[in-house]
């Protein structure tokens, strides 16, 4: 991808390392470096921030504003931090129904029944995931849903140059991987929008 990434730590030299976060930001914000990092992730999560800077996030670094109620962008930040770094080993979401007609967790290409029906994705004609929300897909990442990415990403193709074949099955030891990814992802996905909706009022102070 295009994104940046914003380190909380810089190399430092044989004393260890050098804290990335201006004291001059802390200071004015009142925020320790780790609490800086979560509320910056809630900041670039929450949807007025998104959409009142749409512009500036594509050509240059993103302006953080010191908002009211800065300790709830923190505690969410933190939550949605968590989340997104444990994004393989979320429980499956309630409701979410799994029907196997025999355990074969193979994958050739993912999709649904037919345009347009979300709720449904036929894992391989052995397995397919049922009751998905259809709200899970208004979780984007890089411009479409996360869900969609993944059932892009992870099927077989071949490249009709080289003739060589990348087969997503494995990747993994696990044979189950790629169908316990895609039900974490339906879980981050409405986890992460129910956290974003928790946000306080986007209010900016500075």
């Amino acid at each position: 991808g295009n994104g940046k990434g914003f380190p909380m730590y810089k190399g430092g030299d044989s004393l260890g390392k050098i804290d990335n976060i201006s004291d001059s930001f802390k200071n004015k914000i009142k925020l320790s470096s780790e609490e800086v990092v979560f509320y910056v992730y809630a900041i670039l999560n929450s949807r007025p921030y998104l959409e009142r800077y749409a512009s500036d996030l594509n050509k240059a670094f993103p302006r953080i504003p010191i908002v009211k109620y800065k300790e709830k962008y923190v505690e969410i930040g933190h939550k949605l931090s968590d989340l997104h770094l444990n994004y393989e080993d979320q429980p499956i979401w309630e409701g979410v129904e799994v029907e196997i007609l025999k355990p074969d967790y193979r994958v050739k290409k993912m999709k649904h029944p037919k345009k347009g029906v979300l709720n449904t994705i036929i894992y391989n004609e052995n397995i397919t995931i049922k009751n998905i929300p259809e709200q899970a897909y208004d979780y984007v990442v890089n411009g479409r849903p996360a869900i969609e990415w993944i059932i892009d990403q992870y099927q077989v193709k071949t490249d009709k140059k080289s003739g060589i074949t990348d087969d997503p099955n494995e990747f993994s030891d696990n044979p189950k991987y790629i169908l316990n990814l895609l039900l974490s992802v339906i879980t981050v996905s409405m986890r992460t929008l129910e956290l974003i909706e928790e946000l306080p009022e986007f209010e900016i102070q500075e």
